[in-house]
């Protein structure tokens, strides 16, 4: 299968290599999901809409800032053990898609930062 591809006008077929070994699958909504038995990334497309989830700058605090030659975002990190997930709203131009990157082992966040800000890869790469 063909890693990825656009969604919601982002690519994510520049995710983080090590996600690569994750089984991957395109949703009926325009989701694209890549798991395994502890964790997966899920890429939700979101409507260009003022004021959409996770919300503007002032209404949430977002602990992570990232900003890539193509794509930005913003995120929040919960770390518990057996229930992990960065959660993040990724921009490109007018194109915007959460990223909700979902890991059980605490230990494995270094891999959840990586993920979400691979983003800005060039896929070709």
């Amino acid at each position: 299968m063909q890693p990825g591809g656009a969604v919601g006008g982002i690519d994510v077929r520049a995710v983080d290599s090590d996600s690569r070994s994750l089984a991957e699958t395109r949703l009926a909504d325009g989701s694209w999901v890549a798991r395994d038995h502890r964790r997966s990334v899920r890429f939700v497309p979101l409507e260009d809409v003022e004021g959409v989830a996770p919300g503007p700058k002032e209404e949430m605090p977002y602990e992570l800032q990232h900003q890539g030659e193509r794509v930005s975002g913003r995120a929040t990190l919960h770390v518990e053990p057996g229930d992990c997930r960065l959660t993040a709203l990724c921009e490109s131009g007018t194109h915007r898609a959460l990223c909700v990157v979902s890991f059980d082992d605490p230990n494995e966040q270094d891999w959840a930062l990586g993920t979400w800000r691979s983003l800005d890869h060039d896929a070709a790469a």
